[in-house]
């Protein structure tokens, strides 16, 4: 396997656009329906991807489980902190209540209470406890084993505890059906790195652009076969929309690999601001009386937020604040 797959990349600005628009597009009746139909693959994906690479680095010889944790600990937990912080003051800054209680204070901290996005940190930290746990045991086929077991066992609790049913009435309920529903995808991304190690697949995935049309094709694939759908046509349909355009980039003749890289490298710090910027949007177009249930205004607040967030971004990796405010 090479050692950066740039179908990952596409795949990543892909997921995150996916989000700012799921963090848009409920002020509009059509796009809050839209993004509910088509866009439930953002995290799922980021998951599948973060922990196919998760695999490898440990998969690649002996890793201290501790000390790889406690890395991933440094890379996320400056930014996450800094945002928790920034999200709770925009809070009080709206006159929103804000509890001082020490559930209240865990529950930012721990748990991604402070604004509704920032769940997808503690929940990374989390999934890294239990893909470390599963590599602890040394021979393949038995991690092959567990990571079924688990991915098994996460898709029945996920039918059997649909996220619309789990409680949520705070920022620890929510984290714990956040848990439940996105677990099957963590599995499958380690279970997608030992399919890749098969001497076979592996001859066939030889060079980066089949290896990206291999990832590209089988996450859309899993994902949403295992997302709710209308009929099963229809998800057949949005398979082959999703990867056709993923792919037409990929191969599109202008050099847009290289530009999809750093793109793809701020992309978790676009992730964690980019709910500022939309939310911003929308409380001055409140206070301007602007309407912005209409469509033209809550896509508006879209490519307000896409934008400012990539732009902000990179602007902090120029400034050297890319550790406390993008992660990394």
């Amino acid at each position: 396997m090479v050692n950066r797959i740039i179908g990952f990349d596409y795949l990543r600005i892909l997921c995150i656009f996916a989000v700012v628009a799921i963090h848009s597009f409920d002020t509009n009746s059509a796009l809050n329906d839209f993004k509910n139909r088509y866009l439930g693959f953002a995290v799922p994906c980021f998951l599948m991807i973060s922990f196919f690479l998760a695999a490898v680095r440990l998969s690649s010889g002996p890793v201290d489980p501790i000390g790889y944790w406690m890395a991933r600990l440094r890379r996320f937990l400056p930014a996450y902190l800094v945002w928790t912080f920034i999200y709770l003051l925009v809070r009080a800054l709206k006159g929103a209540q804000i509890s001082l209680s020490l559930e209240a204070i865990a529950g930012y901290i721990l748990f991604g209470g402070a604004a509704g996005h920032l769940y997808y940190v503690p929940l990374l930290l989390a999934y890294t406890i239990l893909t470390l746990i599963g590599f602890q045991v040394r021979t393949k086929k038995i991690q092959i084993v567990i990571f079924t077991i688990l991915f098994a066992a996460s898709v029945l609790a996920g039918f059997a505890f649909p996220l619309s049913r789990l409680p949520g009435s705070n920022a620890y309920q929510a984290f714990i059906s956040y848990v439940v529903y996105f677990s099957p995808y963590v599995s499958l991304g380690v279970l997608l790195f030992f399919l890749t190690q098969r001497t076979d697949v592996a001859k066939s995935l030889s060079g980066p652009k089949k290896q990206s049309i291999f990832f590209i094709f089988v996450s859309f694939v899993v994902i949403f076969l295992l997302l709710p759908a209308d009929g099963q046509f229809k998800r057949i349909v949005e398979i082959l929309l999703y990867s056709s355009l993923l792919l037409s980039f990929y191969y599109w003749p202008y050099g847009l690999s290289r530009h999809v890289e750093r793109l793809s490298k701020i992309s978790f710090g676009i992730y964690l601001s980019h709910h500022l910027f939309v939310e911003g949007a929308q409380v001055l177009e409140l206070k301007w009386d602007i309407d912005i249930s209409s469509a033209m205004v809550t896509f508006g607040n879209f490519l307000v937020g896409v934008l400012m967030a990539v732009s902000s971004s990179f602007l902090f990796t120029k400034f050297r604040l890319t550790r406390f405010l993008n992660g990394g």
